[in-house]
């Protein structure tokens, strides 16, 4: 299938040309394989006696925003109308619009046409107040806010980290996985697996970014059949970045094999020569309390022992510890709700839990610690000594 434009059978002046052009008629020559048909496109054309100038457009522009009716030349109610068009039109401006910014005044009715609703958010339309609003396009940026945080003290049971959170921040409600943190002298942001009962801590949520001091109000589910007082707990914000570096306490633990005075040999703290090689001059300590410092990796004993020095002698049955921080990764998790529209909510661990019947194993909870007493050596004296 082809557009070929059929040639004039004779040359044509410039003149002729742009006469040519300017009536826009074209003969176009319609082949498909089969047949042929020559087609004129002057239909398609509007004739110059019906195009409409730049001013007229704006003045039925002008007409349709005052009246709300489109205009008709043909009606002579609408052409005496179009007279006052321009007082009118000053009039509203001087009722709606302000004169220093030219800004829309406070308490006016104003039409807005708003484009791109899915017919099941129109659905569901409901006597509930529409918030027209405006926001600057950074604010659509996301990122991870940092929020000073309390439990409610109305609110039975306590927070988890890694917990999905709704989160009601001014004109935004969305779901988010929170991180809570604890900020140490250092200012090192130190991983919480719960909220702390009756204290303040921080809380890491990944969102819109939002302005400094915004009150946040938090749950875990909008159903309103909840025996239990549903508000979580309340916050402001104090930050946001683009990035939040939380630590997660380590602690590695190995045994003395080999002591000699104050230098000791310790095994299964580490895999391997290269990770023992990483921690050499890190600061190491027993449970008895005497301090110490990683020196070198050697060969004797399992893979990954290495020598240390320590303050003082170390006992066999001493247990070494070496404390570490590990960063850990933050979910980018945001779910915003729609309030004309069903919501789709992550749940959280004891929904879970109930909806599955998944028990909780009685054996992962803490033990009482049943430690044997330890049976000292007697103390022997010399007899040089006793005479």
């Amino acid at each position: 299938m082809g557009l070929v434009l059929l040639k004039p059978k004779r040359l044509c002046s410039k003149k002729e040309k742009k006469k040519n052009n300017k009536r826009n008629i074209a003969s176009i020559l319609y082949s498909d394989g089969l047949s042929e048909k020559i087609m004129d496109c002057s239909k398609f054309v509007t004739p110059k006696e019906n195009l409409i100038s730049r001013e007229e457009l704006a003045k039925r522009a002008r007409y349709r925003f005052i009246t709300g009716a489109e205009f008709d030349p043909e009606d002579e109610e609408q052409e005496q109308a179009e007279e006052l068009t321009e007082e009118l039109a000053a009039k509203m401006k001087s009722e709606l619009i302000t004169n220093d910014m030219n800004m829309i005044k406070k308490g006016q009715y104003v039409r807005i046409n708003i484009k791109g609703i899915r017919f099941s958010n129109y659905k569901s339309f409901n006597e509930k107040p529409i918030i027209v609003n405006f926001h600057d396009y950074k604010e659509e940026n996301l990122g991870y806010n940092l929020v000073r945080f309390k439990r409610h003290r109305w609110y039975r049971s306590l927070l988890k980290s890694y917990d999905p959170l709704i989160i009601s921040a001014g004109f935004r409600r969305f779901q988010s996985i929170p991180v809570f943190v604890q900020k140490d002298q250092s200012d090192r942001m130190r991983f919480l697996k719960y909220t702390p009962q009756f204290d303040y801590t921080y809380l890491v949520i990944y969102g819109p970014y939002l302005a400094h001091n915004t009150g946040i109000v938090a749950m875990q589910s909008l159903n309103d059949r909840l025996k239990k007082f549903r508000i979580s707990g309340t916050g402001v914000v104090t930050g946001f970045a683009a990035h939040y570096e939380v630590k997660k306490k380590l602690k590695l633990i190995g045994e003395p094999f080999n002591i000699l005075k104050n230098t000791c040999f310790v095994k299964g703290m580490f895999n391997s020569k290269l990770e023992a090689s990483k921690f050499i001059g890190a600061k190491i300590k027993t449970v008895s309390g005497i301090r110490g410092q990683i020196k070198k990796t050697i060969k004797e004993g399992q893979d990954g022992a290495y020598r240390a020095t320590f303050e003082d002698k170390v006992l066999k049955s001493d247990i070494v510890i070496c404390r570490t921080w590990y960063s850990l990764t933050l979910e980018k998790f945001y779910n915003p709700l729609v309030t004309f529209d069903d919501n789709r909510l992550m749940r959280t661990t004891w929904e879970m839990r109930r909806k599955y019947g998944i028990t909780i194993n009685k054996g992962s909870g803490y033990l009482p610690i049943e430690r044997k007493a330890k049976a000292f050596t007697p103390l022997i004296i010399p007899k040089k000594i006793r005479s």
